[in-house]
């Protein structure tokens, strides 16, 4: 039997899969199947920059057992990062491009699929990944993804395939000209040293599968993810590899894993570097550090798919 919980919805209504919709239909139909669930349910479509607003009159007012956000993996994220140590749940409609995070839960990738799979949920804690004081729940990534982020949001697209087509021109442009990177990287004590043009850090290892997503979200490790060449002719293979799901046997990435990150920037003018962080640019300057921390959020977990 499903609990019946007090659930606060939020919708990015520039999410991709609304965007191409209507979106109060979405709302509707959302609102719908809760109530027919037997659930109470608050749905406010809002924008990306409105929905933290949102989110704080919930934890403001007490009013919620759970907080379900309907976009992208940057708008869950940002959810998340409210929601740590509050003591609410968050849930996640995967409405966005991607849906990485989602991936990583099981939460199926339809809507009505979703929506079924969180009445069945149950609350769990999960890790989290830390840069600085930055919560992520995917990825922080420097050199060519933030490049690459910075190119597409020069462009102009307006539907999912549209983001798909922008990041695939703004891909090329950016391995043509690479950026490297000069880092000494301390991974739970020990130093290397890597002139790189791309680095990942993972909030839990990278599972084996076609995209890059953790498939476990409690193991307490970071994944490192450093790529060691920065010829264009590597870098296109890589970036087949990726698009193959075959970038694990790449040779030239280098897997490390650990709890504890420090990486200082050598070599580059005022010693500052633009990070993707969970799809946000941020800057950071001179020394970096991330950790992730076991169980400091708590999310609904769908039952696992026999």
């Amino acid at each position: 039997m499903t609990k019946r919980r007090r659930l606060g919805v939020v919708l990015n209504r520039a999410a991709g899969t609304i965007r191409g919709s209507d979106p109060r239909k979405v709302a509707s139909d959302v609102r719908q199947f809760f109530e027919a669930a037997g659930q109470d349910a608050s749905v406010k479509l809002t924008s990306g920059s409105g929905m933290g607003g949102i989110i704080a009159r919930h934890l403001r007012e007490k009013d919620v057992d759970a907080i379900i956000v309907g976009g992208g993996d940057g708008s869950v994220s940002s959810a998340a990062a409210q929601l740590q140590g509050s003591g609410i749940a968050l849930g996640i409609l995967p409405l966005g491009t991607m849906n990485l995070y989602a991936r990583s839960l099981g939460v199926p990738l339809t809507l009505p699929e979703a929506l079924k799979a969180l009445t069945e949920a149950e609350p769990k804690p999960v890790d989290a990944g830390f840069v600085e004081d930055r919560l992520f729940l995917h990825q922080v990534s420097l050199g060519l993804h933030p490049e690459l982020v910075k190119t597409r949001e020069k462009m102009t697209y307006r539907s999912r395939m549209g983001k798909m087509l922008a990041s695939a021109r703004a891909w090329v442009s950016t391995i043509r000209r690479p950026k490297i990177l000069s880092l000494k990287i301390e991974v739970d004590g020990t130093s290397k040293e890597f002139d790189t043009p791309a680095l990942v850090i993972s909030n839990n290892l990278y599972g084996g599968t076609y995209l890059p997503y953790a498939d476990k979200v409690d193991e307490g490790i970071l994944g490192i993810y450093v790529c060691t060449s920065p010829h264009w002719a590597d870098l296109l293979k890589l970036s087949a590899d990726v698009m193959l799901g075959n970038w694990w046997n790449n040779a030239c990435v280098e897997i490390m894993t650990g709890r504890k990150i420090r990486m200082d920037i050598r070599k580059r003018r005022g010693r500052s570097v633009v990070a993707s962080v969970d799809g946000e640019l941020v800057r950071f300057s001179g020394r970096i550090e991330a950790k992730i921390v076991p169980g400091a959020l708590e999310v609904l977990m769908p039952p696992k798919q026999v």
